[in-house]
């Protein structure tokens, strides 16, 4: 088991992630040592979680060979978790606010992101399972943050990573409200005031950045699902605004998300986000949609 410090394994964790978002071919590889380095962080949750991209990725003829296979499976076998507490068993009992108040530091205190990225997910994961709603005010906040992220010119791989956590942690936050049966989409005329709040701050951010290519891309890169889980919740909500106060929010979509995630420049998962994130406007409000469009 190793003793280095951790600041030493978390710089390994980010230099590995570095390689990773060079669109590396030796993907599988990297994702193992990855997998390995979280390890010593006491990280399990997320080793495993590389892993199992490494298995998926070795499916694929691109990386699929006997080596890798047989790398994979190692892996399963052979990875070892050390029994220093990692940061998502440490903020199992954090509270909502102290894991949110974390977040936000971390924008600027670059040596606390993958700490803060991985309290993040236990939040989601509470949000997720109905175990926490967060207010108004924790879930602009964490917008706020993320679109901090997202004006950094260049991003490094501990940034990337927090932005997509941060966006990941709202966008949930923001579908609970529209999830089908559930006991936010009963009529609650707050909620509909918070989510079209939440919207006209990405509109007003955006139109602040409105000549920042950089942001707009990165933004569009690991924003998109939250971007349209903010406009799908806001449109299919009971006490959702007028066609005329909705508007907005369906030319801001089509208007910038849509044109943006479809870039020659843009990844094939920034497209194919913004594709779904379209399809669900549309059956949202067709009459808004092809008024927008």
């Amino acid at each position: 088991m190793t003793t280095e410090p951790a600041s030493q394994l978390q710089a390994n964790v980010d230099r590995l992630t570095a390689q990773l978002q060079a669109a590396s071919s030796d993907a599988p590889a990297l994702l193992l040592q990855r997998a390995q380095a979280y390890g010593d962080l006491g990280e399990e949750a997320l080793a495993r979680e590389d892993i199992a991209r490494a298995a998926a990725l070795v499916k694929d003829p691109q990386y699929s060979s006997p080596d890798s296979v047989a790398a994979v499976e190692r892996a399963v076998r052979e990875v070892t978790i050390s029994p220093r507490a990692g940061a998502r068993s440490r903020y199992a009992q954090a509270s909502d606010q102290e894991i949110v108040d974390l977040a936000v530091k971390a924008v600027a205190a670059v040596d606390s992101q993958c700490e803060a990225k991985s309290a993040l997910m236990v939040l989601e994961q509470r949000v997720l399972a109905g175990k926490s709603v967060l207010a108004a005010k924790q879930v602009r906040t964490q917008l706020s943050a993320f679109h901090d992220l997202c004006e950094q010119i260049g991003l490094d791989a501990g940034a990337t990573e927090m932005a997509s956590a941060l966006a990941s942690c709202v966008g949930a936050a923001l579908s609970r409200l529209a999830a089908p049966g559930g006991e936010a989409v009963k009529r609650d005329p707050a909620t509909a005031a918070m989510l079209a709040d939440i919207v006209q701050q990405i509109i007003d951010t955006w139109a602040k950045n409105s000549t920042n290519g950089a942001f707009k891309q990165q933004a569009c890169r690991h924003g998109t699902r939250m971007y349209t889980a903010a406009v799908y919740s806001l449109s299919t909500h009971q006490d959702k605004p007028t066609d005329s106060g909705l508007q907005p929010a369906f030319n801001f979509y089509i208007g910038q998300i849509w044109l943006v995630g479809t870039l020659a420049t843009s990844g094939p998962n920034e497209a194919s986000d913004v594709c779904q994130g379209m399809l669900r406007l549309l059956t949202a409000d067709r009459a808004q949609f092809v008024y927008a469009f």
